[in-house]
């Protein structure tokens, strides 16, 4: 019975020794490395994952057996032709420069034109739009052609606001345009060789009843302050038709 136990308790020792290393071996201490994941590279963004996720937690992209399947059924955009793309950036542009032209226009051309006016008091004649002026002879005045008076514009605009700012003119034309401004008051633009040019007489409106009867194409005679220009088109005030 003796010998027994001698014989089986060398046994134990060695079992229970063995399952402490079985354990040491089994649960390795987390200390060691052993457990640490890699990183690996997502292959939809390019961000670094843990080779364990099921899906990127960047961009959602799945992982493993999932990853070909994703590919393979994902939509795929066309890439755009790049004649569309030209196109699409080109009207792109040419709406943008229309904007810009337009917006240039109300600001450099429209805006002045119903804040235009002589403010030297000393060199102020006539009056405003809303009633007559002592206006002088014309038996003896020098008529000039609206393209006379565009043409002075066009070369020098100090020179010509000199001859005609402030001052009567007497001056004839073809009519091309009759119309009212945002205050209402008639105006009535005259045939030159740029139309952008033309000149743009604003009427006293005691002459609107003889204005109604103007049409297109017609020639007239009238007298007018001058009142500068706006990008180059000569401006005149307190006209009136002249017999």
């Amino acid at each position: 019975m003796v010998a027994i136990l001698l014989v089986r308790l060398p046994a134990v020792a060695i079992i229970d020794n063995m399952s402490k290393i079985r354990v040491n071996v089994v649960r390795p201490s987390k200390w060691n490395g052993i457990h640490r994941m890699a990183l690996i590279d997502c292959n939809e963004c390019g961000n670094k994952i843990s080779d364990k996720a099921v899906a990127c937690p960047h961009c959602g992209a799945p992982l493993g057996s999932d990853a070909e399947h994703y590919t393979n059924h994902r939509v795929k955009h066309p890439a755009p032709d790049d004649e569309e793309t030209f196109s699409g950036r080109f009207f792109t542009y040419i709406k943008i420069l229309a904007k810009c032209g337009f917006l240039l226009f109300i600001v450099f051309y429209v805006v002045p034109f119903f804040f235009s006016g002589n403010s030297d008091p000393i060199n102020q004649v006539g009056s405003s739009s809303s009633g007559p002026a002592i206006r002088p002879d014309t038996t003896n005045m020098t008529l000039f052609t609206a393209q006379e008076i565009t043409d002075s514009y066009e070369r020098n605009t100090v020179s010509a606001d000199q001859q005609f700012k402030g001052k009567w003119i007497l001056m004839e034309g073809v009519v091309t345009n009759i119309s009212t401004d945002i205050s209402n008051d008639a105006y009535v633009t005259l045939d030159t060789t740029n139309s952008f040019y033309s000149p743009r007489a604003k009427f006293i409106r005691e002459e609107n009843d003889k204005l109604a009867s103007l049409i297109k194409g017609q020639h007239i005679v009238m007298l007018c302050i001058g009142d500068g220009d706006t990008l180059k088109a000569p401006m005149l005030k307190d006209c009136t038709l002249v017999n």
